[in-house]
């Protein structure tokens, strides 16, 4: 059976990059704490393994940046001091996912 993602982790992540973006870093810092200490738990009790726990995290960060009240930065991009811009986006394909990040200028 497959145990990827972990989805005890995929709510704790959520809360934790939300905490981040409305709170700011006093409920973020206990929040990342929070979110370590669950994935350790998962890992010491033989549930999930290491990639289980990155990519819930993983996936938590780019469902909580798809849905981020900043979404222009994340659609438009964040502008650089030479008047380029620097895009972050999520690849999903048949055999492969992951986050490319694309420099324009």
């Amino acid at each position: 059976t497959s145990s990827f993602p972990s989805g005890h982790m995929v709510g704790v992540s959520v809360l934790m990059f939300k905490s981040w973006e409305y709170y700011g870093w006093r409920a973020g810092i206990p929040a990342t704490i929070a979110t370590a200490l669950m994935g350790w738990a998962r890992i010491e009790s033989g549930d999930h393994y290491l990639t289980d726990i990155l990519g819930a995290v993983a996936l938590s960060g780019i469902a909580s940046l798809s849905t981020t009240r900043k979404f222009d930065v994340v659609t438009k991009g964040i502008s650089t001091s030479d008047g380029g811009r620097l895009i972050v986006a999520p690849v999903v394909g048949a055999n492969n996912w992951g986050v490319a990040v694309i420099r324009t200028f």
